[in-house]
C-alpha cells in the first residue's frame, strides 16, 4: 500500500465533480487499497478561495460541513501541519513564477512525508517530490 496525499483541487473535484478528473486519479480515489490523505493546509486554502475567489469555489453548505462530508465521503485522513514540514517548507525553494503559498506547503507535506502528491497542477513535477503519474 501507498500513502497519497491529494492536493486541494483534487480533494474538491473528487467531492464535487469527479467526472473532471483524470479516470487514473478517480480510480486511484476508488481503490481501497491506496491510503489517502488530505492536507489541513488545503482547508485553510478553501477558506481563502471563499473569501477572495467566490467565483472558483462555490458550495451551497458552511465550510466546515464541506469540509467534514468530503472527508467523509472521499474516506481520507486529515494530514496537520508539523515542525518538520515547516523545515521543508523553508528548504524547498519554490520554482520560477510559482507563487501559490498553499500549494508550496502541501509540496513541504509530501517531501516530509515521502506520500505521493496526486495533483494536476504545471508546477508540482518542477518539485522534488513523488508525483502520481495520471497520464
Amino acid at each position: 500500500m501507498r500513502n497519497y496525499l491529494l492536493d486541494t483541487q483534487v480533494f474538491i473535484k473528487a467531492f464535487q465533480q469527479p467526472e473532471l478528473l483524470p479516470k487514473k486519479i478517480v480510480r486511484l480515489l476508488e481503490d481501497p487499497r491506496s491510503i489517502k490523505y488530505v492536507s489541513s493546509v488545503s482547508f485553510w486554502e478553501m477558506a481563502y478561495l471563499l473569501d477572495t475567489k467566490p467565483h472558483i469555489f462555490k458550495i451551497k453548505v458552511p465550510l466546515s460541513t464541506f469540509i467534514n462530508e468530503a472527508v467523509q465521503s472521499l474516506q481520507v485522513i486529515v494530514l496537520n501541519l508539523t515542525a518538520e514540514h515547516s523545515q521543508r517548507f523553508y528548504e524547498i525553494q519554490p520554482v520560477k513564477d510559482h507563487k501559490d503559498i498553499y500549494d508550496r506547503v502541501l509540496i513541504a507535506q509530501a517531501a516530509s512525508t515521502g506520500f505521493t502528491m496526486v495533483s494536476t497542477d504545471r508546477y508540482f513535477p518542477d518539485y522534488p517530490i513523488r508525483l502520481f503519474d495520471y497520464e
